[in-house]
C-alpha cells in the first residue's frame, strides 16, 4: 500500500487515501484555530491580535469550558504563516463564533516542537458540537534552497512578516467566509468542566508547488482534531503519542546501498525526503476515510510520526512527490511490521522498519 502526495509542485486534487494522500475536498482541514495566542513551555514573542477571554454566564463562573490546543506535524517546508479571520463552533443548526478579531500571522512551523495556546477556558454551554471550521484571511509560506537560503516567498493576501519581499502568489482556492472543516473523529463532546482539544496542523500535505506555475503554490490545509486532557497540556505534556522506527536501504547487486538520484539534476536527495505515514485502522472522518498521520526522516534514516489517538495505524509513505522544476522524486519501500498499535496511555510506539527498495527521478512530462 504506498500513496502519492498531491500538489507537490501540482495542483492538489480529491483521491482515495488508500491510493494516495489526499489533498482533501474544498471544505475539508483547516490551516489552525489562532485565538488567544500563548505557547506552553517555550519563550518568545507571541503574535497578538484575536483575543478570547474566559466570559462568564449570568455574571457567574462557567462550570462549563473548552481549551484548545495545536501542534504542527514537522514537515519539509522552511516557515508557514496564517492569519485567522474566525473560528466557528456547529451545534446542530446554531454556530458560536469564538474570534472576536483577525490574528496576526501566526508562525505554524515552530508548532513542531511546541504547544500553542490557541483558546483557555473558553465559556460555553456544555452539549454536543457536531463540527468545527476556521476562516482563513491570509497567509504566507517560505521556502529556502539546499544552503538554507530563503529562495522564495508566496503569499495569499498578507505580506512576510519579516519584511521579504514576495517571489510568488500563495493560492487558496478554497478560502471563503465559510471556511474550512477541521476534521474530527466524531462529535465532539462538551461536558462540565475543563474541555480540551488538540489540532494537529500537517505543513507536509497542506502546501504544494503548482507544476503549471513555478511561481504559485497552492494551500489546502489538513489538520485533524481529538479530545485532550487540557490541564496535562498546560503542565507541559505533549498531546498524543510517537510512532518511532527506522528508514535503511536496501543494498544492490554489489551489496552497496542503492542510490538516491538527485532530483531534479544538481540538487541532492536522500533518506530525509522519504515520508513515513501512519493511517487509523478503525477510527475515520466523516467521510469514512481514515486519519493519516504524516512524519518526518532524519538523516541517518530515524523517523517519527505523532498521533493523537489511540487505534491500530497502518504504516505507509508517499510514493510520489513533485519536487522542484515538476520533477518527480519516486520511492518504493516495505514497512515491517505494516501496522503498529498505538494504546490509550501510549506515549511511545515501535514503528519498525521502512526499507526503500528503489529511488528514481522522473523528468517533468
Amino acid at each position: 500500500m504506498t500513496v502519492e502526495l498531491p500538489g507537490r509542485e501540482g495542483p492538489p486534487e480529491v483521491a482515495d487515501w488508500r491510493s494516495r494522500v489526499p489533498a482533501r475536498r474544498a471544505s475539508s482541514l483547516a490551516l489552525g484555530i489562532l485565538l488567544a495566542l500563548g505557547f506552553a513551555g517555550c519563550g518568545g514573542d507571541v503574535p497578538a491580535g484575536g483575543v478570547v477571554d474566559p466570559g462568564d454566564t449570568d455574571g457567574e463562573p462557567s462550570a462549563t469550558t473548552l481549551s484548545v490546543f495545536m501542534i504542527d506535524a514537522p514537515g519539509d517546508l522552511s516557515r508557514a504563516w496564517v492569519r485567522a479571520d474566525d473560528v466557528v463552533l456547529v451545534r446542530e443548526a446554531d454556530t458560536l463564533s469564538l474570534l472576536d478579531v483577525p490574528t496576526d500571522l501566526i508562525l505554524l512551523t515552530r508548532l513542531a516542537t511546541e504547544t500553542a495556546t490557541l483558546v483557555d477556558e473558553l465559556a460555553v454551554d456544555p452539549g454536543t458540537f457536531t463540527g468545527l471550521s476556521l476562516v482563513v484571511g491570509g497567509a504566507v509560506l517560505e521556502t529556502t534552497d539546499g544552503a538554507g537560503e530563503i529562495d522564495g516567498v508566496f503569499t495569499f493576501e498578507a505580506e512576510h512578516p519579516e519584511g521579504e519581499e514576495a517571489t510568488g502568489v500563495l493560492l487558496c482556492p478554497a478560502c471563503g467566509e465559510s471556511g474550512f472543516e477541521v476534521l474530527l473523529p466524531g462529535p465532539l463532546e462538551v461536558g462540565d468542566g475543563d474541555n480540551g482539544l488538540v489540532l494537529d496542523f500537517d505543513v507536509t500535505r497542506s502546501f504544494g508547488r503548482r507544476a503549471d506555475d513555478p511561481d504559485s503554490w497552492t494551500m489546502e490545509p489538513v489538520i485533524t482534531g481529538a479530545p485532550v486532557d487540557p490541564e496535562a497540556v498546560r503542565q507541559g505534556a505533549r498531546p498524543g503519542a510517537r510512532i518511532v522506527g527506522t528508514v535503511v536501504i536496501a543494498s544492490g547487486p554489489e551489496d552497496e546501498p542503492i542510490p538516491i538520484p538527485e532530483c531534479p539534476a544538481g540538487e541532492e536527495r536522500d533518506r530525509t525526503d522519504f515520508i513515513p505515514i501512519a493511517a487509523t485502522r478503525e477510527l475515520t472522518d466523516d467521510e469514512g476515510e481514515p486519519l493519516a498521520f504524516s512524519g518526518e526522516t532524519g538523516p541517518e534514516g530515524s523517523y517519527e510520526i505523532t498521533v493523537l489517538l489511540p487505534d491500530v495505524y497502518e504504516l505507509d509513505f508517499v510514493a510520489r512527490r513533485v519536487v522542484g522544476g515538476g520533477s518527480e522524486l519516486v520511492f518504493e519501500a516495505t514497512a515491517t511490521p505494516e501496522a503498529v498499535t498505538v494504546g490509550e496511555r501510549s506515549t511511545e510506539e515501535t514503528g519498525g522498519t521502512f526499507t526503500i527498495g528503489s529511488a528514481a527521478c522522473e523528468p517533468p512530462p
